[in-house]
């Protein structure tokens, strides 16, 4: 799981870091500072509650954290791609599911999260995951560069390994026809059609490929926070 924190709202919205693995924003109301950034009236509280998760989530070993010194960490261009985007704007806190349409006011003094966040249209995700009707995001890098590149690489970049050409045609082709069947399905095959979609994509990695650089877009209907035994308040 991979969640994005970010100030205000647009493209022109500042991201303020990351989180990657249990951080569902219902685990985060279990840790003083993820409450804290949650349930934030104030921007510079925001601010520095996000600051302070980043640097517990690492030291606690709870998963993942990235700042914003080291360069955006994925290696696809929005944050859409991801399961949750959480924003302060408006005097609280807002957030989303990747693909999502529109911004879920969280109460301050009662925070729940959605339990759906998702796109409204999976096929329409699959093809463009940050087209609209998608909630406007900052783009951090060009399509098709990799993350250990500069944001906005010359175009004479050296071309992509021929092995990692095909890896990205044949992802194509398999979103090309998870979208087809998504499209001529009835409406309850929707949840088949997903969870078939994230176990082929599963299967396609390689188990010693410890590089997450490949485009590898999570569950966008993933609300369930995941199972935190070891998860204790500070």
């Amino acid at each position: 799981m991979r969640t994005d924190f970010y100030f205000g709202t647009g493209p022109t919205a500042h991201w303020l870091g990351s989180l990657q693995f249990a951080c569902h924003p219902d685990n985060l109301l279990k840790l003083s500072h993820g409450r804290a950034a949650l349930t934030a009236r104030h921007p510079s509280i925001h601010r520095a509650a996000v600051n302070d998760l980043l640097l517990m989530w690492a030291v606690g070993g709870l998963g993942a954290a990235h700042e914003p010194r080291n360069g955006w960490p994925w290696d696809w261009e929005s944050s859409h791609h991801n399961d949750w985007i959480i924003t302060h704007f408006d005097g609280v806190t807002h957030l989303t599911g990747g693909g999502g349409d529109r911004w879920h006011r969280l109460d301050p003094d009662d925070p729940r999260p959605p339990l759906r966040c998702g796109p409204p249209d999976f096929a329409m995700w699959l093809r463009d995951p940050w087209a609209a009707p998608a909630v406007p995001l900052p783009v951090h890098r060009l399509r098709g560069y990799s993350r250990h590149l500069l944001l906005a690489p010359p175009l004479t970049q050296t071309p992509r390994p021929r092995a990692e050409r095909r890896y990205i045609m044949h992802d194509r082709k398999k979103r090309l026809m998870w979208t087809v069947l998504a499209v001529v399905l009835p409406g309850s095959w929707t949840p088949v059609i997903v969870l078939a979609y994230l176990l082929g994509r599963a299967a396609d990695r390689d188990p010693s490929d410890h590089d997450d650089a490949r485009p590898y877009p999570p569950d966008p209907y993933a609300c369930i926070p995941a199972h935190t035994t070891g998860l204790t308040p500070l």
